[in-house]
């Protein structure tokens, strides 16, 4: 090998000459890095997206069930909705995250 093809070898440019067995493991090995970035498991982002889609319901049966007793939201429940909405984002944002990673 020429010197200038062995510093292209190393440097990753041009592969170098290999056994079967070199190339088997370098290829494993590209895979394992492949699927370290791999997105969220199927089933997993199956309940994210439920998480998701139970949070959006949590919140309108909160609203529903403030206008319940006497069909107004005082000051009072829309400080604990707000506290509520707020709490619930935090987590869809965090679901989110995950899911996009």
């Amino acid at each position: 090998m020429t010197r200038s093809r062995e510093i292209q070898a190393r440097s990753g440019e041009f592969p170098r000459n290999e056994s079967a067995q070199e190339k088997s493991k370098r290829k494993h090995a590209e895979i394992q890095r492949h699927e370290g970035r791999q997105q969220v498991n199927s089933f997993i982002k199956l309940e994210i997206t439920q998480q998701l889609m139970n949070c959006r319901n949590f919140m309108e049966s909160c609203k529903r069930a403030a206008l319940k007793d006497d069909g107004k939201i005082d000051k009072k429940e829309q400080k604990q909705l707000d506290k509520l909405e707020k709490a619930t984002m935090k987590y869809r944002k965090e679901l989110e995250k995950v899911m996009r990673a």
